[in-house]
């Protein structure tokens, strides 16, 4: 995973190029900033969809930092037993997405709550036809998950 380092970005303190630039080169006016890059938490949930899925591209493969392809070759064809059901682009991404939410920012977890729950019920609609999920079907989900995060893991 990309490190989030903080670089020092200039900040001028006036409105007109000429006026920056000149302050900017002498540095007599100019305010140094620690200005964070965007974070991959941030990414991630600007990625996700209204309905609460994510898709499998590449933007994605860039936010979490692995490969298309590696995702794309990794992707199961079909839910775990019982539920053998096609498994369809767009739940393998949301399982890679929550994956990376759960690994890479656990300590973010009440920022993050409300889209994975968002996303777990998309996958159950999408897989079951319902939101109301019985313990084998929330533990499908679970398992699809447990897979996206044994890829992650393996292809840091």
């Amino acid at each position: 995973f990309a490190s989030e380092n903080l670089a020092p970005q200039c900040e001028c303190l006036f409105d007109q190029d000429d006026e920056c630039e000149a302050a900017c080169e002498t540095e007599e006016v100019c305010e140094k900033k620690a200005v964070p890059p965007t974070s991959s938490l941030l990414q991630l949930t600007d990625l996700q969809e209204f309905q609460g899925f994510w898709k499998l591209d590449s933007v994605l493969a860039d936010c979490i930092g692995i490969k298309f392809e590696v995702l794309t070759k990794n992707q199961p064809k079909q839910w775990p037993a019982p539920h053998q059901f096609h498994m369809d682009d767009r739940v393998w991404a949301t399982a890679l997405a929550l994956a990376f939410l759960e690994i890479k920012h656990p300590d973010a977890i009440d920022e993050w709550t409300l889209l994975a729950k968002k996303a777990k019920i998309w996958m159950g609609k999408q897989v079951f036809g319902s939101s109301k999920l019985n313990e084998s079907q929330n533990g499908a989900i679970k398992s699809v998950i447990e897979q996206a995060k044994l890829v992650l893991s393996a292809n840091q």
